[in-house]
């Protein structure tokens, strides 16, 4: 752990797991962390390509096209970060693309967030970077602010422009993960490991074990805003880990989110975490969730 002190408060932040990252893809990415902890702008751009498609937060609806465009926005508040520090807890990646967890302390942006972003980089820099996160702990007048300026949820945050450069071994799982989940979970089975973890962080809820995620998922599947009608964006990782954004199911109101994906050693899921804004997906929704945890 390496400690970090910034003015008032002291943060112990943790090392990230990176056992299933490529080195060069967990140096990038550290060292763009660092840049971001420093709170001087070139020093945190330095790890972004001057050709990026996109800098985006899918929660907001932000989507910053470029590199002059971060570039400027972080002036407006990088100056009012004060003590606070982002870090990852955990980097799934290749060499040229990534799911990472994300903290981010309150005093960045108001309250506490814990995001998977999907990034992808090209030449050792990024070129995308797109973060998913669940806004209910956020105060709404804190939320108007962040979001202010976004006229309409974009249609798409840059992976049209980016061209998929994930590992065939996890662009295959997430692949048959997203079309087992679209058939109402035909051959989902088949997927998993025996002891496979399951986690919803918009719901709140976490399973263990083949048999209990197969059937919460049989049980839910026509509700998660990742199931039938949902479709696959994007995916990012290398040969043991990554994940894939998708566009939430029409009827769930939920425009996308992302799910990560860990695999084993031949290629069989042994841990899923997904993320989307339950805010916008809804508490009587969230409850039916984790209640159908207990089914």
């Amino acid at each position: 752990m390496d400690d970090k002190t910034t003015g008032k408060l002291h943060y112990r932040i943790p090392s990230p797991d990176i056992s299933r990252a490529h080195p060069a893809a967990v140096d990038l990415l550290l060292r763009c962390f660092d840049g971001k902890n420093s709170h001087e702008v070139p020093h945190f751009l330095a790890s972004f390509s001057k050709d990026m498609a996109t800098y985006s937060d899918a929660t907001l609806g932000w989507k910053i096209p470029g590199w002059q465009s971060l570039h400027d926005l972080l002036l407006q508040y990088m100056p009012r970060w004060g003590a606070g520090v982002s870090y990852a807890t955990r980097i799934l990646a290749g060499p040229t693309s990534a799911m990472v967890a994300v903290t981010d302390t309150p005093e960045l942006f108001g309250g506490e967030i814990h995001a998977l972003a999907s990034v992808d980089f090209r030449d050792g820099q990024i070129v995308r970077w797109i973060d998913y996160w669940d806004s209910t702990s956020f105060q709404p007048a804190v939320l108007e602010a962040m979001a202010a300026g976004v006229q309409a949820y974009p249609e798409e945050l840059g992976e049209r422009e980016i061209e998929c450069a994930a590992d065939p071994a996890i662009e295959a799982a997430c692949t048959r993960f997203h079309e087992a989940l679209a058939s109402g979970g035909e051959g989902l089975s088949d997927l998993l490991t025996y002891d496979v973890v399951y986690e919803d962080m918009g719901a709140r809820l976490q399973l263990i074990g083949r048999s209990a995620v197969l059937g919460y998922l049989t049980r839910v599947i026509d509700l998660v805003p990742f199931g039938p009608r949902a479709g696959l964006l994007h995916v990012v990782g290398g040969p043991s880990g990554g994940g894939y954004e998708w566009k939430g199911a029409p009827a769930s109101e939920v425009p996308r989110g992302l799910s990560a994906l860990e695999l084993d050693e031949i290629g069989a899921i042994s841990r899923i975490t997904t993320v989307y804004d339950s805010a916008r997906f809804g508490p009587m929704r969230c409850r039916k969730l984790r209640e159908a945890t207990s089914a």
